[in-house]
């Protein structure tokens, strides 16, 4: 358990950490961010937002800043740690809840190796700020809802309110939205939401500690800011799309997670018989599918899209796998698994040979790699030749958790070197990011 904790630390401060200085920026998007970032250092103003949105996100970058200089490193570090303290939040949920380590260290792993959570957790854009209060909330609150002792329910409860607030000075309000229609229709399967309501002064309470110096601050400032931010900001956004946005259609997050949550979507098959021996007589398979069922349905509904809102469903969506497949492993099953990354490691190996034959081809389309960037296109084929490698390597060990080791590992190669292999077209249309 300690070395399998320290081998995932060691990997998040490699893949993560290290290289964030490295990868360019990503224009126009992260320097949405660094614009009013650069206005508020110069002023000193911790008040105005200067994006007609909360200010804590930029107030915590600019503590960054001040404290390790104007580099990207730092304009980048807290969108990072956000991504990793999500991980040890959902570690410890399972670790409790779930009763196994194990399920925790492999939930945090498969939450980190997600390319969805990787892309947008290495640049500057408030997302992963916003998912860590919520996965915070979200956790806190079920705490609270096991917790036997009334004292230690409201401290919970207490945390929960006051997340619920941080979340709310980052994106909005959101913040709020988010956990009550999750937590709610979790509290009526539960039957206890009666009790829920009798105590809900608590995090009511905390959140308006947290909240309100800054309403009322910037309420004086700009008296008519309150009505833009909660009509344009978030009512009117629901229901159209903003300047320049064309409407996606309901589905349009399906494909994304799909591809989000790669390599993992190949073993769903696996974690899906683990999942099939849980009870949803038990809280915490309910509370998972509420957290990621009626958040992926509210903003799927939203009429303008954009590919950051869905990162609050990765946590859950990687505690749900993680479960399922203790439960699959425990069981003594491994055929399934097997053949789902022996599949997934012919598909990579069939992906690396496709992409070398197209290096210097002429096509009459648009090759991924263009001219001078054959070196990358080398370095992908290479990496994508070890992901099948270690594939089928994981598919011949003998223990479960080497199993998952070096299948959850395999993509890590891509990931590091991915600030040197991208190629130019997609660093410039910027696709994979998103802002406010």
């Amino acid at each position: 358990m300690k070395r399998s904790a320290l081998i995932l630390l060691l990997l998040f401060c490699l893949v993560y950490l290290l290289p964030l200085g490295l990868r360019p920026m990503t224009i126009p998007h992260e320097s949405r961010y660094d614009e009013p970032l650069g206005e508020m250092l110069a002023s000193g103003d911790g008040v105005d937002p200067k994006l007609n949105g909360p200010v804590l996100g930029l107030r915590i970058n600019a503590l960054s800043i001040s404290l390790l200089g104007e580099t990207r490193f730092a304009i980048r570090l807290p969108s990072a740690l956000a991504a990793g303290i999500s991980a040890l939040m959902i570690f410890f949920l399972c670790r409790r809840f779930a009763k196994s380590s194990f399920a925790g260290i492999l939930a945090a792993g498969i939450y980190l190796t997600c390319p969805a959570v990787f892309a947008l957790g290495v640049i500057n854009i408030p997302d992963n700020l916003f998912t860590l209060f919520l996965t915070g909330a979200l956790v806190f609150f079920f705490y609270g809802h096991h917790a036997k002792k009334s004292k230690t329910r409201a401290v919970f409860l207490t945390l929960f309110g006051g997340f619920c607030a941080l979340a709310f000075l980052i994106k909005g309000f959101l913040g709020f939205v988010v956990p009550v229609i999750v937590i709610f229709p979790f509290l009526i399967w539960e039957g206890r939401l009666r009790e829920f309501i009798k105590a809900i002064w608590i995090p009511l309470l905390a959140a308006l500690v947290v909240t309100l110096p800054w309403c009322i601050l910037i309420h004086l400032r700009e008296g008519d800011f309150q009505h833009y931010f909660f009509f344009v900001a978030h009512i009117k956004r629901f229901f159209s799309p903003i300047a320049g946005q064309a409407p996606q259609s309901f589905w349009y997050f399906l494909p994304i997670l799909a591809g989000g949550v790669l390599p993992w979507l190949f073993i769903f098959p696996s974690a899906a018989k683990g999942v099939k021996k849980l009870t949803l007589k038990d809280a915490l398979p309910r509370f998972l599918v509420c957290w990621f069922l009626f958040p992926f349905l509210f903003f799927s509904a939203c009429s303008g899209k954009l590919i950051p809102y869905i990162l609050p469903c990765f946590p859950p969506l990687a505690v749900i796998l993680s479960v399922g497949l203790t439960r699959y492993f425990e069981a003594g099953q491994r055929k399934t698994f097997d053949f789902s990354v022996r599949f997934f490691g012919a598909v990579t190996a069939l992906a690396a040979l496709l992409l070398a034959a197209s290096l210097g081809a002429d096509f009459p389309w648009k090759p991924i790699y263009g001219p001078g960037e054959i070196w990358k296109g080398v370095a992908t084929v290479i990496g994508f030749f070890i992901w099948s490698a270690l594939s089928f390597w994981a598919a011949k060990a003998s223990e479960p958790a080497k199993k998952l080791w070096l299948y959850g590992s395999a993509s890590l190669v891509l990931l590091v070197g991915s600030p040197c292999i991208l190629p130019n077209r997609i660093l410039e249309s910027g696709f994979l990011f998103a802002a406010y």
